[in-house]
């Protein structure tokens, strides 16, 4: 490609948007996904976490009565939670599997675990991060002997506000990934048509 075929291929038109406006939309669709999940756990996490602690308190000290309410208490909850859980759809799964797979910047909330994406942020309160804190530091490692989490380490992250710096570099992203694949795209529909003529003259 010479540079006045690469002038004309990078050539700003409305078309070459289109891809990246719908990056934007379903990046803002997972964002908002997340702050639903954030939502959810702000309402339910430290109730959880303290119904869990009190649990094991009672079966420290062999308490049957206390253990049989916080039973019933934790089956309440675990219905209540089932009703308010963020409902999945399709823009959700399709943001994750192509934004979440494109973009390396993704701001995927942070589970607290190593390994995990240094760009993560916390879409819950300050409040439910203590929560989740404090149910890490009370979980034993045997907890997870006979589970597929077995092999999952802890790392524990201090709190951080939600950032929209972010946020606005993922568009930035985006928007320049989105109008190379256009590019790409003009490029290869524009040669596949240049070949199709040249074999019709040809014939």
């Amino acid at each position: 490609m010479d540079k006045k075929e690469a002038k004309h291929f990078f050539k700003p038109t409305w078309k070459k948007f289109i891809i990246p406006l719908v990056l934007i939309l379903l990046l803002l669709v997972l964002v908002s996904n997340f702050n639903a999940i954030g939502t959810f756990l702000d309402k339910y996490s430290c109730e959880s976490e303290a119904l869990y602690s009190e649990y094991d308190q009672y079966k420290k000290t062999n308490n049957t009565e206390g253990l049989n309410q916080t039973e019933v208490q934790i089956k309440e909850l675990g219905q209540r939670m089932v009703r308010d859980a963020p409902q999945g759809g399709i823009v959700p799964i399709i943001s994750l599997y192509t934004v979440g797979v494109i973009d390396p910047l993704v701001p995927f909330p942070c589970l607290m675990i190593e390994g995990e994406s240094p760009f993560c942020q916390f879409y819950v309160n300050e409040t439910t991060h203590a929560c989740m804190v404090k149910s890490i530091e009370n979980t034993k490692l045997e907890d997870f002997n006979n589970t597929a989490l077995r092999d999952i380490k802890f790392s524990i992250r201090p709190y951080i506000n939600p950032s929209a710096t972010i946020l606005i570099v993922n568009i930035i992203v985006l928007i320049i990934e989105g109008y190379l694949i256009s590019v790409l795209i003009q490029f290869i529909y524009t040669k596949q048509k240049n070949k199709k003529s040249a074999n019709k003259k040809t014939n």
